[in-house]
């Protein structure tokens, strides 16, 4: 789950938001580790090629289990069904995705007009 907060400076409330991404159904499989990327882990985390790190573990264990439960014979067969080259094209349009769901979520809080020109 993400959550924001805010207050509310003319009520003196706290506005609480909150984004359920636990779900079951069809998706890009990248979609799993863009949430655990973009809401669960430090940014810290992510310089230095730690993003490209997690990103590769999740990867090479997606690839093992394929095999391992059966889904894939061989891991040669695992890589053909499901390539690095699309699980990263996939994760980055889940991350565009959450990042258009979150902004459209917020949008209405927006109070400043926007410039044109």
């Amino acid at each position: 789950n993400e959550s924001s907060e805010s207050t509310d400076t003319s009520t003196s409330t706290l506005r609480v938001g909150l984004i359920d991404f636990q779900w079951s159904g069809f998706g890009l499989a990248a979609t799993d580790i863009a949430h655990f990327i973009t809401s669960a882990v430090h940014a810290d985390m992510l310089i230095d090629d730690g993003e490209r790190i997690l990103l590769d573990y999740y990867y090479k264990h997606l690839q093992t289990y394929l095999v391992e439960y059966g889904t894939c014979r061989t891991p040669e067969e695992a890589a053909r069904l499901y390539s690095h080259d699309t699980y990263l094209e996939q994760y980055d349009t889940a991350v565009l995705d959450l990042c258009r769901l979150v902004i459209a979520y917020t949008w209405s809080r927006f109070t400043e007009p926007v410039e044109k020109g």
